[in-house]
């Protein structure tokens, strides 16, 4: 099951963060008319590795809760408060 999880949430990750690639200017009209911002891709493009990482880490503290090995959690969470 993780696999298929973890396969599954990567790759709609993905294609939201092509979707919002595509759709930025009409995004950036919607919510800010008449302003002029453009969002440059290479931020999209960290923001949806960013979430990429939070899937990936999410699901292994899920499985380590329900096995009751919180001990790992504490260097996972450390190390996503440095990223």
């Amino acid at each position: 099951y993780t696999k298929r999880y973890v396969a599954g949430g990567l790759s709609l990750i993905g294609v939201t963060t092509v979707g919002v690639l595509v759709a930025a200017p009409l995004i950036t009209s919607v919510l800010a008319p008449g302003v002029g911002i453009s969002l440059r891709p290479m931020i999209i493009i960290l923001f949806g590795f960013y979430i990429c990482l939070r899937v990936w880490s999410d699901t292994f503290s899920m499985l380590l809760q329900s096995a009751d090995r919180v001990r790992p959690l504490v260097g996972i969470v450390l190390l996503q408060g440095v990223l």
